[in-house]
């Protein structure tokens, strides 16, 4: 089962790195033929190469943390662009809010959970229920976009 919370919080601390990935899996297609069911072509390359570059991209690979003996951590994103949508909408949709200042604070400012009680002036409970709201959201928005199957 996929950990919705990670793959969202994956995505707001390695977005570029995300569609850096994207973009180079749609150059390394090269020459992706379209058409539906085998029995038709596009055959207008730039029309192609429009289709293709609005295309899912099925899955990537996004390296990520220090080296180790020359190594990364790696990430497999199935539907990445679909996830990067789950964690901008989550975004989003709290950025008027007390749980945006959080997702702020600890995403973009990569602050801890201390320090973050202290500026917003809540108790750690507080903190972890508005944890938890943004991730019930965001869990909803996966199963929307069918990431996730729904708990229902």
């Amino acid at each position: 089962m996929i950990n919705v919370k990670r793959m969202i919080e994956f995505c707001w601390q390695h977005e570029e790195d995300i569609r850096r990935a994207i973009a180079e899996k749609r150059l390394d297609n090269g020459g992706v033929v379209t058409g539906g069911g085998g029995h038709c072509r596009v055959s207008d390359p730039t029309a192609q190469k429009a289709i293709h570059n609005v295309s899912d991209v099925p899955c990537v690979e996004v390296e990520y943390g220090a080296y180790v003996n020359d190594m990364r951590n790696v990430m497999t994103i199935k539907r990445p662009l679909q996830w990067l949508k789950a964690a901008h909408w989550t975004k989003e949709h709290y950025a008027d809010k007390p749980q945006g200042e959080l997702i702020k604070l600890k995403y973009s400012e990569s602050l801890l959970r201390n320090d973050i009680v202290e500026i917003m002036g809540i108790s750690q409970a507080t903190y972890y229920v508005m944890l938890s709201d943004i991730f019930t959201y965001a869990e909803g928005l996966a199963a929307g976009l069918k990431l996730i199957p729904p708990k229902w």
